[in-house]
């Protein structure tokens, strides 16, 4: 049967250098209704992937399946997003600056270290549009570069609180969002961050800024994509792609490793198992071989399997109960989970929950349809699974 999911995997495949060919299954696949194309539409654009499937589509046999609405869409996205890209290079040359005028190192994370780690011999498809500047340093010098910011020019309110446990409240520049982390991910995923510093690459261009290693910036990846419940998939493996063509010499004992080592081993492996099967991304057999494949992980794969082609939900649009139901199932026992509640309670933790329903304020009628929702899909799992 026909799904939007198989049209967004199907030009994934187009886009990254496969299935170019008209066939069949492609004309299967392109034979949508107007209404799947602009859910489609809306995905890619989410996912930052605009211009690479633009670029490919024009290159491949498969240009007259889409409709031209579509391509013409798709073209304007892209464009936007170049005349973005040039704003966000710029802010990124600002923030390097005041780095180096307060004499502090920053670790650029998820997309926009990619964007920085491009390397024009590479042979690797277009990257995706990076989303917001997201740049780690210790605490408590993010809260000095962020101060810094804000009296070069930046756009924030000084006194906002945090906005979520392991960043504070974001500043802009140019309509280019920067989010300063204190912590690569909150607390309770319990990375080995530690490690995944020392192992930073630097960034010739701009001296006060380094990026993960291919190791942590896999792991990452991996981990982030479970931290949104699954939201934007093919971003996620767009990446993991990249990534892997960027640096061939990868350690994958290493990452092995730091998988290991993190409190939530399952948040990295249910996207990563879904990839390998679903879309036939290629991970070493020895490294796959970590991989949990009790009962508690297909459930997890199950639920993962439903939203990773589709879901384009942001985390404050996230059902705060599923959300919470699907955080416990990481967890590896009944004492883990209880930990992880308490967690939500103190701390900066309590911080950006406050801020988070001060802002985003959720009316007692809908508590109560998120409730329902919630245990209507835990029985749904329970009984299908």
């Amino acid at each position: 049967m026909h799904s939007e999911s198989e049209l967004y995997r199907m030009l994934f495949s187009v886009a990254w250098k496969r299935d170019r060919i008209r066939t069949s299954q492609t004309e299967q696949s392109f034979s949508c209704t107007e209404t799947e194309w602009n859910q489609c539409l809306e995905y890619l654009t989410k996912c930052g992937l605009a211009h690479p499937v633009l670029s490919a589509l024009r290159r491949s046999e498969l240009s007259q399946l889409a409709p031209r609405s579509f391509v013409d869409r798709l073209h304007t996205i892209a464009t936007r997003n170049v005349v973005h890209d040039l704003r966000r290079r710029e802010t990124l040359s600002r923030v390097a600056a005041v780095l180096r005028q307060i004499g502090r190192q920053g670790i650029l994370l998820k997309g926009t270290a990619l964007q920085v780690l491009g390397d024009p011999r590479d042979e690797l498809p277009l990257r995706r549009a990076p989303g917001d500047i997201d740049i780690y340093l210790d605490p408590p010098f993010g809260s000095e570069l962020r101060r810094h910011l804000l009296e070069d020019g930046f756009v924030g309110s000084a006194s906002q609180a945090r906005t979520a446990p392991h960043h504070l409240a974001p500043v802009l520049l140019h309509g280019v969002v920067v989010e300063i982390h204190e912590r690569i991910m909150p607390r309770f995923w319990g990375l080995p961050e530690r490690k995944m510093i020392a192992h930073a690459l630097p960034v010739p261009e701009l001296a006060a800024l380094s990026t993960l290693s291919a190791e942590g910036l896999m792991l990452h990846a991996g981990l982030h994509a479970s931290a949104h419940l699954f939201a934007y998939g093919l971003k996620t493996a767009w990446d993991l792609l990249w990534i892997q063509g960027r640096f061939p010499e990868l350690d994958w004992d290493r990452l092995a490793a730091w998988v290991q080592a993190c409190r939530l081993q399952r948040a990295f492996w249910v996207p990563i198992q879904i990839f390998s099967r679903e879309l036939m991304l290629s991970f070493p057999q020895q490294f796959m071989r970590h991989a949990p494949a009790d009962r508690r992980q297909q459930k997890l794969e199950a639920i993962a399997r439903d939203r990773i082609f589709s879901a384009l939900e942001g985390p404050f649009d996230l059902n705060p109960f599923s959300k919470t139901w699907v955080f416990l199932l990481f967890h590896e026992s009944w004492i883990r989970q209880l930990g992880y509640l308490a967690e939500l309670s103190r701390g900066s933790a309590a911080e950006a929950r406050r801020n988070e329903a001060r802002t985003h304020r959720a009316s007692a009628p809908q508590r109560w349809r998120q409730m329902a929702e919630t245990l209507a899909q835990w029985r749904y799992y329970q009984r299908s699974r």
